[in-house]
């Protein structure tokens, strides 16, 4: 009896700890099966807010890429270079790399040539502030009192670039500018002053006489740009003079080959002089500031482009200073 009392109390024992035992796994299975269903459903929140947002940010990013080509169509609308090939003949001195940018700013392609092109590397900026691209911009050594080395810088610049719409002429400076002397007449040298008027004079006609034979047929625009010196400069006045002249003679011999001549004359100086003044010219009283090397390129860009078609045989004066004496 007391045997079997036993048995049936451990029999009872089991079956409790047994319904203990599957009782705790239904509620552990069940609990399990709880989370993962809530963990199923904060997932299921957590990407649909994913979804959310990368429809969000995708359509701010296509309103942004809307609102970039607009902005490029807009810049290239701005560009009136834009296809233009130009080249910059003493670009690597003076005002040079300053003229080169603001071509290439405003779309064109630049050819610069000088004897020392490379130097202009790191100089020529475009759009972005950064160093031209090698497609915006190209560098040819030449000797630009050498009309067969002009021949074949330009020769060069129409196989790279493929054509040649407008050209720029930079004399060198004056050999003559000295800052202590300041250009005053009694202090000329007469075989500086020769030397100067054959450079300031070759360049540009050689120059010019190629970029003609390029552009003959199919038109374009050259522009010289004379630097009349500072103040008082009497070695800068000769240049200028016969400068203009040249611009006035070619605009009429070119003019039926469709291409206009100009001229932009400055007063920045010599180089070394606007060094001294941050590289700015002279204060002007008319404007109630110093011109600067972006005044003189903003009329060249404005010369070679569409916008001045118009134009031709002139000579503009970015030369505030001068007016005011």
């Amino acid at each position: 009896m007391a045997a079997g009392d036993g048995t049936r109390r451990l029999r009872g024992l089991a079956a409790c700890r047994i319904q203990r035992l599957a009782r705790r796994y239904i509620w552990t299975v069940t609990k399990n099966r709880r989370e993962a269903a809530a963990r199923a459903e904060r997932e299921a929140q957590l990407v649909a807010q994913m979804e959310e947002l990368r429809i969000k940010m995708q359509g701010e990013i296509n309103e942004l890429r809307a609102e970039l080509a607009e902005a490029k169509q807009l810049a290239k609308q701005g560009q009136a270079l834009a296809k233009r090939v130009v080249v910059v003949c003493g670009g690597a001195k003076g005002v040079g790399p300053d003229i080169a940018s603001r071509l290439v700013k405003e779309g064109a392609k630049v050819a610069v040539v000088d004897a020392d092109s490379t130097s202009a590397k790191g100089k020529v900026k475009g759009l972005d502030g950064e160093d031209a691209s090698e497609s915006m911009a190209i560098y040819i050594d030449a000797d630009l009192m050498d009309e067969t080395s002009v021949k074949k810088a330009l020769a060069e610049t129409v196989k790279t670039l493929g054509a040649i719409d407008g050209l720029v002429n930079i004399p060198p400076p004056p050999p003559t500018c000295d800052s202590k002397t300041n250009g005053r007449l009694h202090d000329l040298d007469l075989k500086s002053y020769e030397d100067m008027l054959v450079a300031e004079m070759q360049t540009p006609m050689l120059c010019a006489k190629q970029a003609a034979t390029a552009m003959t047929g199919v038109g374009g625009s050259v522009v010289f740009v004379a630097n009349a010196g500072d103040r008082g400069l009497t070695d800068g006045a000769g240049n200028v003079v016969a400068i203009s002249s040249l611009t006035s003679s070619a605009a009429a011999a070119a003019g039926p080959d469709g291409i206009r001549v100009n001229c932009v004359t400055h007063a920045l100086g010599h180089e070394d002089d606007r060094r001294i003044r941050g590289g700015h010219g002279t204060f002007s009283l008319a404007t109630m500031r110093a011109p600067s090397a972006e005044d003189v390129a903003m009329q060249v860009a404005h010369l070679i482009s569409d916008r001045a078609t118009f134009v031709t045989g002139q000579t503009i004066a970015a030369d505030s200073v001068r007016f005011c004496y």
